[in-house]
């Protein structure tokens, strides 16, 4: 979802402003189905480039009617006559519109031309994360090319798999699975007579894991675990009920779903870890593959025990963490820390030494975007009460902000702080270079190639160079 984060830095501005643009905006997110999932997402070059597109049209209101203005100058490019609007993701947009006195929902081309709609708000997803649309169940691509055949009617599970069913020509269910961000098929079932529902549940899983499996339900009543990488079934279909916690971990209950029998662990297309006592089990050390299992009803010094994966034993002492985190199997780059400072260090070579008070990353998807676009790897470092935007690749400082916190954004190559003995407020574009100060009475918002300042009952529309291109 295109991420909108408001910070009110004044009481004094006009009542009715705030709400409106609050209720705009919620309409919006709505309606727009994003999915900004910084997980197992197929965030590739091209689908970050169409996420953070700074020349994309901009939603605007315009007498109670929703249209797009260009960011480069804020002319208007589709004409106000929407009744919501979402953010362009490539070539489309999502929008609600009034036609013959019912209200509609379809997807839009830059021209403001209805390319396909829905009668249904939940007809229209937009998988933004993966390229990937789904209309009235048929799943398309960023061009908006079905992808899936009109025989076969797709959900949207979690993560960039979906679920499906496929009729016959009388319009029996004759089979379901899975497919991944691709439309590629995964895993399929073949229905029995009775058989007519499937639906899948997938774990959400921590980045530094290497596979992601799944509940698959048959008609309520039968339940197994997919592989979603290569569609194996690694625990078979039982009447016993399974519910997905986070990375890999299942929860299986009596068929009547009120006893929970057991708690499992899958890795590597097997029951990893299985345990019938009542514990919570939960990922300590990834890039050990270390579980951390706690049993609240045991006396408060046996409550944590834990659990090597790899060498399928349990551990006598707590371990020590592994240096690696998620941030660094997604970036390159890991924090490290000594006597109260903190540097960066890249696998075992240290590129910024121990001498900041804090580092601060970007999100991944953000420095994923800048590294390709720009060929800069940054990160914010706190110094002498100030925080430095360095690049990495070379460790030069690019520029340096007074401020005791900087607020960045996973969708959004802005950042914003206070301004350390002042009142006003500090906005810098990461992709142009570009910073401009606002003063405490003004509310902003923060867009993925615009921002919005509200201030004395008016709201000011700035793009990506932080150049004024609209005002209502």
């Amino acid at each position: 979802m295109e991420e909108n984060q408001n910070e009110k830095q004044s009481k004094n501005i006009k009542k009715l402003i705030p709400i409106i643009v609050a209720v705009a905006l919620v309409i919006i997110l709505l309606l727009s189905g994003l999915f900004f999932m910084i997980g197992r997402g197929n965030n590739d070059t091209k689908n970050l480039a169409l996420i953070f597109d700074p020349d994309k049209p901009i939603p605007v209101k315009i007498n109670n009617q929703y249209g797009y203005i260009s960011a480069k100058n804020g002319k208007t490019i589709i004409d106000a006559k929407f009744k919501s609007a979402s953010s362009f993701y490539g070539d489309y947009a999502s929008v609600t519109y009034e036609e013959s006195g019912s209200t509609k929902y379809g997807i839009i081309d830059k021209k403001g031309n209805i390319k396909l709609s829905s009668k249904f708000s939940s007809g229209i997803k937009v998988l933004s994360e993966y390229g990937l649309f789904i209309i009235d169940d048929v799943l398309y691509n960023n061009k908006l090319k079905a992808i899936t055949d009109e025989n076969i009617k797709v959900k949207y599970a979690d993560n960039g798999y979906v679920c499906y069913t496929k009729s016959n020509k009388e319009g029996k269910k004759v089979e379901a699975g899975i497919l991944n961000s691709k439309g590629k098929k995964i895993y399929s079932y073949k229905f029995k007579d009775s058989e007519d529902y499937f639906s899948c549940s997938v774990s959400n899983v921590n980045e530094a894991l290497d596979e992601t499996y799944a509940v698959a339900n048959v008609n309520n009543s039968k339940y197994a675990i997919i592989n979603l990488k290569n569609g194996k079934v690694v625990y078979k279909y039982s009447d016993k009920y399974i519910s997905a916690d986070e990375d890999n971990i299942f929860k299986i209950y009596s068929s009547d779903k009120n006893t929970l029998e057991s708690t499992i662990c899958i890795s590597k297309n097997k029951i990893a870890y299985e345990t019938t006592d009542k514990v919570d089990i939960s990922y300590y050390d990834y890039s050990k593959k270390i579980l951390e299992i706690y049993n609240s009803s045991a006396d408060y010094s046996n409550r944590y025990s834990y659990y090597d994966l790899k060498n399928s034993s349990v551990l006598k002492e707590k371990p020590e963490k592994s240096s690696e985190d998620t941030l660094a199997s997604l970036t390159g780059y890991s924090s490290y820390s000594s006597n109260g400072k903190h540097g960066i260090m890249k696998g075992e070579k240290i590129i910024l030494s121990c001498e900041y008070d804090d580092i601060e990353f970007l999100s991944p998807t953000t420095f994923k975007y800048l590294k390709d676009k720009k060929h800069q790897e940054l990160v914010l470092a706190e110094k002498n009460n100030e925080f430095l935007l360095i690049n990495l690749k070379n460790k030069k400082i690019i520029t340096s902000f007074k401020t005791n916190s900087v607020t960045s954004y996973s969708t959004s190559t802005f950042i914003k702080g206070k301004i350390k003995g002042s009142d006003e407020y500090f906005v810098y574009n990461l992709l142009t270079g570009k910073t401009m100060n606002f003063d405490s009475s003004s509310t902003i918002s923060v867009y993925s190639n615009y921002i919005t300042v509200s201030k004395d009952g008016s709201i000011t529309y700035y793009n990506t160079d932080l150049k004024e291109i609209y005002k209502i």
